[in-house]
């Protein structure tokens, strides 16, 4: 591709890294002129090449307005710029850098969170090389569970009937919730904290954002259900679960594995997903909160971006959209058909996709609704053109 051959053009991918748009974008180039070479080479044209490069660069077109990563899509939510954000994931600095670059002033980095609150996460100052780092379990008669809390489900949509499935207010659903649940905590745990004692008052967060997987699992999930649960869950005699107030969590990137230098997938973000589920359904389960009503309040608060979300895809169309206007026609092209073909396919009559063998499908799997399979990008790339070029041709027919 020397050009975007006078079409709109944008590439989309679940990963990031914590990377800008620009700079996930030069990686992107570096490795097209690296395979482009690779089959000058082998096709005796590589002269033709360095003669090209030479003249000038075919690739200009590739900027950064032309990626879109995992969590590009939450930059077109404005109604984030202005929320206390808690922000998980890593690299650490660049995700902060990217926090910064979408205008979120107020995003608090996990690690930063626990540090200031520092009974959050037990174990971080023995991960931390601390070797006086003790955790004491003082003894109890019991769990600490014999408290029996109120809760009123008048008003509440216990089933999720009316559960919304995109991002929510910040300022959370009106359950015309009347009674809190309170529950009894669990035996409390004695230790020395890294540096200082735990906050007693803060700002509470508006919403959780998990932009790229984190290196610590353990303390990324213990903060982010403590703050899904509880508008100040460091403070003594507070709710540990209001149901009133319902925050949003953001993950943006959907896939359970992904493929690493080892033999087998790895864990991505989806499966940190899961886990927070699973944990976060734990914890209310031990304060008696109803399995129907958990599932209400995880419909309401999880959102998902990434490919095939519904967010993602919109995204897409506004970057493809010329002077406002969405394309008639719109082409994936992806060697995915569980994120990339899915996006084709739930985006209505507008949208078609072709599969490429260079990745993760094999011939054997689903294709969920790809209109062909072929070998290369180029060949992807030669069927649109062909296809669009006839269907042109009949439309020209009809209208004569």
């Amino acid at each position: 591709m020397a050009n975007d051959g006078g079409a709109s053009v944008c590439f989309v991918t679940n990963g990031g890294g914590g990377d800008s748009e620009e700079a996930y974008m030069k990686k992107t180039t570096s490795k097209i002129v690296k395979a482009a070479v690779e089959a000058a080479k082998a096709s005796g044209l590589e002269q033709l090449i360095e003669e090209t490069d030479a003249a000038h660069d075919p690739l200009a077109w590739l900027t950064g307005d032309r990626m879109i990563l995992s969590y590009t899509p939450m930059d077109d939510d404005q109604s984030m710029k202005d929320q206390r954000i808690l922000l998980i994931g890593d690299p650490k600095e660049k995700v902060k850098a990217m926090a910064v670059q979408y205008g979120w002033t107020n995003a608090v980095h996990v690690s930063d969170y626990c540090e200031a609150n520092p009974l959050v996460d037990p174990f971080g100052a023995a991960r931390a090389g601390d070797p006086s780092k003790e955790i004491v379990v003082e003894p109890t008669s019991g769990h600490g569970f014999g408290r029996k809390g109120s809760l009123s489900t008048t008003g509440v949509d216990v089933d999720g009937d009316n559960a919304a499935a995109a991002a929510p207010s910040s300022s959370g659903p009106n359950h015309g919730y009347i009674g809190p649940i309170v529950a009894a905590p669990p035996p409390k745990f004695s230790q020395r904290p890294r540096s200082g004692s735990n906050a007693t008052e803060e700002q509470p967060f508006d919403t959780v954002v998990v932009m790229t997987d984190p290196h610590d699992w353990f303390e990324a999930l213990q903060a982010a259900v403590d703050v899904v649960c509880a508008a100040n869950p460091n403070s003594e005699g507070v709710l540990e679960f209001d149901l009133g107030r319902c925050i949003p969590i953001h993950f943006s990137n959907p896939d359970i594995f992904w493929k690493a230098e080892h033999p087998q997938p790895r864990f991505g973000q989806g499966a940190f997903r899961i886990a927070f589920e699973g944990l976060f359904r734990a914890r209310l389960s031990m304060m008696k909160v109803p399995p129907s009503l958990v599932d209400s309040v995880l419909r309401e608060c999880i959102v998902q971006w990434g490919k095939p979300s519904q967010l993602t895809r919109s995204c897409c169309e506004r970057r493809l959209s010329v002077n406002g206007t969405v394309p008639p026609s719109m082409w994936m092209v992806g060697d995915n058909p569980g994120s990339d073909m899915a996006i084709a396919a739930m985006g209505g009559k507008r949208w078609r996709g072709v599969l490429v063998r260079t990745g993760v499908y094999e011939d054997s799997d689903v294709t969920c609704g790809a209109e062909a399979v072929v070998n290369r990008v180029s060949d992807a790339v030669a069927y649109i053109l062909g296809v669009e070029e006839r269907e042109q041709a009949e439309r020209e027919a009809e209208g004569c």
